[in-house]
């Protein structure tokens, strides 16, 4: 099994054919060739099933290693910190939120997506029992981080308002839930194993099937007016 996670010039490949381990490949200026510079293990009988590139520091990783995700200094070349039994039974995927440093979200075989605070991994900010089945990815918003899609194995993806561990945190309401699912999406027949947001569009994301059904979704205007409204108050 093997995983690309793309960085600035320099790419992650993610490997357990024998071993676990992580290397670092440098690009060449026109992307056409590579040549691995590092390569960090993660334990001899272990799976790796999704890396993230920590957008706030480009010498920082998460991998989700089984059940748990560790943190590698790519300068050291060694883990420099790991939340063991992060999920039960696996990890599935890791996100790093791009507006709130040091926030990882994480989702697992336990249907449950985390987000967690790498500076102190011992236990997670919130966690939300997200789907019925397996989380399989976890994408949040680059514009509007309050906005997260999840998609699981159980044929649904989710779109949620995690607004207390976003950026926006300092616009939420003083009483009342502000960590809220915002639609559930069920057209998919099959296991949704990828989604992703629009890199143009704020309000757009597609999502991808077992069975090659893509969709592509806008998020609800009115979600859209609020956020655009609170926003506004800050001002």
């Amino acid at each position: 099994y093997q995983r690309r996670v793309h960085g600035c010039n320099r790419v992650i490949v993610l490997d357990d054919t024998d071993s676990a381990t992580l290397s670092v490949a440098s690009l060449s200026s026109n992307c056409a060739s590579s040549s691995v510079s590092d390569t960090i293990p993660l334990g001899n009988g272990r799976r790796v099933w999704a890396g993230s590139w920590d957008p706030c520091n480009p010498e920082s990783a998460a991998i989700a290693v089984d059940a748990s995700i560790v943190r590698t200094d790519l300068r050291t070349k060694r883990a420099c910190d790991v939340a063991e039994h992060a999920h039960a039974v696996c990890v599935r995927d890791v996100q790093h939120n791009a507006n709130k440093m040091y926030y990882l979200a994480s989702g697992g075989d336990d249907g449950i997506v985390k987000v967690w605070d790498t500076r102190n991994m011992a236990k997670p900010v919130t966690a939300i029992d997200a789907h019925e089945h397996w989380v399989a990815r976890i994408a949040v918003n680059p514009f509007h981080d309050e906005l997260v899609i999840t998609s699981g194995t159980d044929s649904t993806v989710k779109l949620w308002n995690l607004l207390s561990v976003s950026s926006a945190a300092g616009s939420a309401p003083s009483s009342g839930p502000c960590d809220l699912l915002l639609k559930t999406y069920s057209e998919h027949e099959d296991s949704v194993y990828s989604v992703a947001w629009s890199s143009c569009s704020p309000w757009a994301f597609a999502t991808i099937s077992y069975n090659g059904k893509v969709l592509i979704y806008q998020v609800p205007k009115d979600t859209r007016y609020k956020i655009l409204l609170s926003q506004s108050d800050l001002t």
